[in-house]
């Protein structure tokens, strides 16, 4: 798959990049919001691992918004995961789910699978 990181902490990125890349993916990280749509403007990605909170006027959830249909979109939070689904207007739509930092590479992990055999489940 092709994979988009959106995170504005460049070690917390590096972290996604290797674990996504050691699973066989192709990764492009986005520091920011607007790096991130620019890149989804001129790429196709499978997948969007995005972090809420970006460190600038626009989220991840904004990020969401501009994601292009068929995009598989993953929030990944350092707040509350129950306060984040809260300030999202629908948390089922367009991300699959809202998964709050610290987490395992193995969660990590299994979220790759499911997305990969989501996207199995729906080739013609």
């Amino acid at each position: 798959m092709n994979i988009l990181i959106v995170e504005d902490e460049v070690e917390e990125a590096g972290v996604l990049a290797r674990v996504c890349k050691r699973e066989g993916h192709e990764v492009d990280i986005a520091h920011t919001a607007l790096e991130a749509v620019e890149l989804m403007r001129h790429k196709s990605y499978s997948l969007g691992l995005i972090d809420y909170e970006l460190g600038g006027i626009l989220n991840g959830a904004d990020v969401g918004r501009h994601a292009p249909r068929g995009m598989a979109l993953i929030m990944i939070t350092g707040h509350v995961v129950d306060v984040i689904r809260g300030r999202i207007e629908n948390p089922l739509q367009p991300f699959l789910e809202i998964i709050g930092k610290p987490f395992s590479n193995e969660r990590l992990k299994r979220e790759l699978e499911r997305v990969e055999r989501m996207r199995e489940d729906t080739k013609p």
